[in-house]
């Protein structure tokens, strides 16, 4: 197996497999460092202090869509398992349109408030703009493919439930997971590329902190309007933002251990409000996915 991905960082090991096959060259995988690095040193710049700032929470955001993406997929092999037909379309959508989103959400060429609020076609729009045309990613356009197919099935299934299934409303799962493997890797090497050639820690900058907190609750939180954090993890993370002044640009691999404490570990409480008892099962196998992908 080829590491011209892996070549790029500089004293770690990481899996960047799904990467390394769109590349068939030294060459290409560097192009492509080279862009990513020009992009976001260029952005840093000619950032204000509430940009940087504000950047923090983007990649904080970027990486709970990674998770969600994660449990999504294992939820909708859980509903097929079970023969929960709308289910199972509904969340193989988003296991993929999330990972994708990930994406964008620190992607530069779009600014703070366009990433708030990404809608279906911003992220077939903007990731085949910023991913998958010539010279700018190695991401070939097989997987806006996906993306659309699987909502036409997803909005099909849930609009308008057939009496029966339709014969070409069937999922290459092998294929879906592939493409959501990738954009982990894509995200975590984007995430490399920022720490090594940008900046490794950010400032929280007190002149803009109010509005840091304010982006932070309408970037996590879509249960009401209040200030109050919805996520006791969201909560978590703000208060060592504030205590520490600023957080550290890592890698979703050099992280994961600080994510898996903070999954699924203060909200027994409500599944039990719920009748629900949670089991450790999915999340683990959440966090499984992410562990094998990166």
């Amino acid at each position: 197996m080829s590491a011209f991905f892996e070549n790029k960082i500089k004293d770690y090991r990481c899996n960047f497999e799904f990467l390394e096959g769109l590349v068939s060259s030294q060459a290409e995988a560097s192009d492509y460092y080279a862009w990513v690095r020009d992009t976001y040193k260029q952005y840093y710049a000619a950032a204000d202090e509430e940009q940087k700032s504000t950047f923090i929470i983007r990649y904080y955001r970027a990486k709970k869509l990674m998770y969600s993406s994660a449990q999504m997929f294992v939820e909708a092999r859980y509903a097929k398992n079970d023969a929960c037909v709308v289910a199972y379309y509904y969340l193989m959508y988003y296991a993929l349109f999330q990972a994708m989103q990930a994406n964008l959400i620190v992607c530069t060429a779009y600014d703070d408030k366009k990433v708030l609020m990404l809608s279906h076609e911003h992220v077939k729009n903007y990731f085949d703009e910023q991913f998958c045309k010539p010279r700018k990613c190695p991401l070939d356009g097989g997987i806006m493919i996906q993306l659309e197919n699987l909502r036409k099935y997803r909005e099909y299934y849930s609009y308008a439930m057939p009496f029966n299934l339709s014969k070409n409303a069937l999922i290459e799962e092998s294929v879906v997971e592939r493409y959501i493997k990738t954009c982990y890797q894509l995200l975590n090497f984007r995430l490399f590329i920022f720490a090594q050639e940008v900046c490794r820690s950010i400032p929280l900058f007190d002149s803009c902190m109010d509005n840091v907190k304010a982006y932070m609750h309408e970037s996590c939180g879509r249960m009401d309007d209040t200030d109050a954090f919805q996520d006791d993890a969201d909560e978590n993370f703000w208060n060592e933002l504030v205590r520490y002044g600023g957080a550290d640009i890592m890698p979703i691999s050099l992280t994961f251990e600080h994510d898996f404490d903070e999954y699924g570990t203060y909200d027994q409480d409500v599944y039990k409000k719920m009748n629900m008892p949670r089991t450790r099962r999915i999340a683990a196998e959440a966090l499984s996915l992410v562990y094998s992908a990166l």
